[in-house]
């Protein structure tokens, strides 16, 4: 009976050593398996370029054709309908409480002027006045290609806008000629800024978008259940 009792706890031990040489194999291969799982994640995912490989990836070459072909999509986009938004509702603000608005007089002496024709006339400097700086980056930097395009797009509508604006009178009884000359100059200047600030627009775009390539990556479902289940 002694020798059997003894048998019984030897295997009875050696069951228990195998059971926990087993359970260290399979932990060793889950955390095998996280880890290979990790590493291919951080394979898979953009790296991110250096500030001047950055620099000089965000150019592209200008394709005029190409551009052109993709006019009617990027008329409907929000690259050209929000720069023109902010342009024609800038004008009807302007044109409704701009500065020829009575000031308040605020003590004897001093003059308080509105707050709503301050931002009146900020927005004017930015999305209607030549060049209208605000507009056309906009437009260039929402646009998903041909950011000089919609830059031109945006230049064109508010150059259309300051003469319609200056034909209203807003701006005092000025001569036929120098509204003339003040129009032909926001048709030369506007559109030409547009080409330039909103291809610098896209390009900064780009330029930020390889600098931070994770920002729009969405994460992993099961990532994040191991990194909450870690947690608990």
């Amino acid at each position: 009976m002694a020798r059997a009792k003894r048998t019984d706890r030897a295997e009875a031990r050696r069951r228990n050593r195998e059971a926990a040489r087993t359970g260290a194999e399979v932990d060793a291969a889950g955390q095998a398996d996280e880890r290979s799982t990790a590493a291919s994640s951080r394979s898979t995912a953009p790296q991110r370029p250096g500030i001047r490989a950055a620099f000089r990836e965000s150019f592209r070459p200008l394709n005029i054709r190409e551009d052109l072909a993709a006019l009617p999509r990027l008329i409907v986009h929000r690259s050209v309908f929000v720069p023109i938004a902010f342009t024609v509702g800038t004008a009807v603000l302007f044109l409704a409480i701009g500065p020829s608005g009575s000031p308040t007089p605020a003590t004897p002496g001093t003059v308080q002027v509105p707050i709503e024709q301050i931002i009146a006339t900020f927005l004017f400097q930015y999305f209607v006045a030549t060049p209208p700086v605000g507009a056309v980056f906009l437009a260039g930097f929402l646009a998903p290609r041909a950011g000089w395009l919609t830059g031109l797009i945006a230049g064109i509508v508010a150059a259309t806008t300051l003469t319609v604006m200056m034909l209203s009178g807003k701006f005092g009884a000025l001569p036929a000629s120098q509204a003339s000359e003040l129009a032909v100059v926001a048709f030369l200047l506007s559109p030409s800024a547009g080409v330039v600030f909103g291809g610098a627009a896209a390009w900064y775009r780009r330029f930020l978008m390889l600098t931070n390539p994770n920002r729009n990556r969405r994460p992993q479902p099961g990532k994040a259940s191991r990194t909450s289940s870690r947690r608990r």
